[in-house]
């Protein structure tokens, strides 16, 4: 459903659910600003348990973030200096998507927001059944360029976590360089998953008449799990049909009380590392499981990354608006030169700094998805998508999956060969009806695969300018120069 096919249809979805009754299980989230004046702060409120991944700085030198009640009057009990910004999420997001009704109706979409994606029915966002929905449509439309939906595991509560490859040919396994991309490890971050469906949908859409896509389509093996987390995302649309939902782990019942674990700290890579990276209570947001791997969503995303060997990937969350490399566990990158080299063309784009999680947000994550991919030898990254909260104002959400649409391309280049020009040296002067001569520079700054029989052509915008033919610079190995 495109939202300017089916104006009557789409304002019945926004204004006739807003108001249906919320679960009773509903977790009431407050909004509350702490000081950040001791640069511990924040690595003091994570050993306590508490999932601040996202929280926004503010010039007051306060940070701002969510809690559950519970977790509200813990930091009472421990006269930690508070202020309440927001008393019930659930009210200011009801209020918040009447306020932006208005803004809806000039929302438009640009060259890099695919004709295929829309608005879902839940504040805005798909729900899993739609996702799949999704993943339907694009086979029908596109049936030689995406597979069939294929399960590669299913959830604690039994539902499938489905995963779809692009490619020319996407039925056989050939031999190219192959990038990953994975979202909703946490059930609250809904951005992580639209920017996927919709970078889907350009690179389908664009491959008739755009060479770039289509060469990348043609050289590569493009992974996609849009959904890794479907018991928690399906538990925010029962509680929230309407958007707002603010669980974050999975559903795993844990022997007691407290449900869930979070995805983000399973992982086996530095599990465990300390009890402030992760937690061991179960009734922790970053609630790390019983053992690495207990968990059948992460296994399953081993267990597939361990067969189809991607060279690079974004597991991707929001909303800080950032790009996190590993090691999340550590305060020292692995191989800074490459990852900070890549982060530097991504935000040229939308402008998200980069860094490892404590340079970003002052504190430590252990067990997560990045760092396990870099130590299987899988660039792997973070991408935080930026945004008005978990659940940001419907009509924004074009814009925030526009602005990452390059990035992502980007990431599937370098998976693979991806020649650049590094610069351009001029030998003597350039005077009128004399020659002279220019060194290029290029660099492979892919790491899957040599660039083959690279050529580098000059090009003129001014009359009476000649220029050489075209030279060849041979074979570029992964990560070298060439002049």
């Amino acid at each position: 459903m495109k939202i300017n096919d089916h104006p009557a249809l789409y304002l019945f979805i926004l204004f006739g659910l807003f108001f249906s009754e919320m679960n009773s299980q509903e977790e009431i989230y407050s909004k509350i600003s702490v000081s950040v004046i001791e640069p511990s702060v924040p690595q003091q409120l994570v050993a306590l348990g508490m999932a601040i991944d996202h929280y926004e700085h503010n010039e007051n030198n306060t940070i701002s973030f969510y809690v559950t009640q519970d977790e509200l009057q813990t930091l009472r009990d421990l006269k930690i200096d508070l202020t309440v910004e927001i008393e019930d999420y659930s009210v200011f997001y009801r209020e918040q998507s009447i306020s932006d009704s208005e803004n809806l109706i000039d929302m438009t979409r640009n060259s890099t927001v695919a004709n295929g994606f829309d608005l879902g029915s839940m504040g805005g966002f798909y729900t899993y059944n739609e996702i799949a929905g999704k993943l339907d449509e694009m086979k029908q439309d596109y049936p030689n360029l995406i597979t069939t939906k294929i399960s590669i595991g299913t959830s604690i509560e039994g539902r499938d976590i489905w995963m779809a490859k692009i490619s020319d040919n996407p039925n056989i396994n050939e031999n190219e360089p192959v990038v990953y991309f994975d979202a909703l490890h946490h059930a609250r971050e809904p951005l992580s998953m639209a920017t996927t469906i919709n970078y889907m949908f350009w690179l389908l859409e664009n491959y008739e008449t755009d060479g770039q896509v289509k060469f990348l389509v043609d050289h590569r093996e493009i992974y996609f799990v849009p959904v890794v987390n479907p018991d928690g995302y399906e538990y925010n649309r029962q509680t929230n049909p309407n958007g707002g939902g603010f669980w974050r782990k999975n559903r795993n019942p844990n022997d007691g009380n407290c449900v869930g674990v979070d995805l983000n700290r399973n992982y086996s890579f530095a599990y465990a590392n300390n009890n402030s990276c992760s937690s061991p209570d179960p009734c922790s947001g970053t609630y790390r499981g019983e053992s690495a791997f207990s968990e059948p969503e992460t296994s399953a995303i081993r267990d597939f990354l361990a067969v189809v060997a991607p060279k690079t990937a974004f597991s991707t969350h929001s909303t800080s608006g950032s790009y996190l490399m590993p090691y999340g566990f550590d305060t020292s990158p692995p191989e800074f030169d490459i990852y900070s080299e890549w982060a530097s063309i991504f935000l040229s784009e939308n402008d998200y700094p980069y860094g490892v999680t404590f340079q970003m947000l002052g504190y430590t994550s252990c067990g997560t998805t990045r760092d396990f991919m870099h130590s299987e030898g899988i660039y792997g990254w973070t991408p935080e998508i930026d945004g008005a909260g978990f659940w940001p104002p419907q009509s924004t959400i074009f814009d925030l999956v526009s602005e990452n649409v390059y990035p992502m391309f980007y990431n599937s280049w370098i998976a693979g060969a991806y020649v650049d020009i590094q610069s351009h040296k001029l030998l003597g002067d350039a005077l009128p009806g004399e020659s002279f001569s220019l060194v290029v520079e290029t660099k492979n700054v892919g790491v899957g695969a040599s660039a083959e029989n690279v050529t580098v052509a000059i090009e003129v915008s001014v009359s009476g300018v000649m220029v050489s033919p075209p030279v060849n610079y041979g074979n570029i190995e992964a990560r070298t120069r060439a002049d």
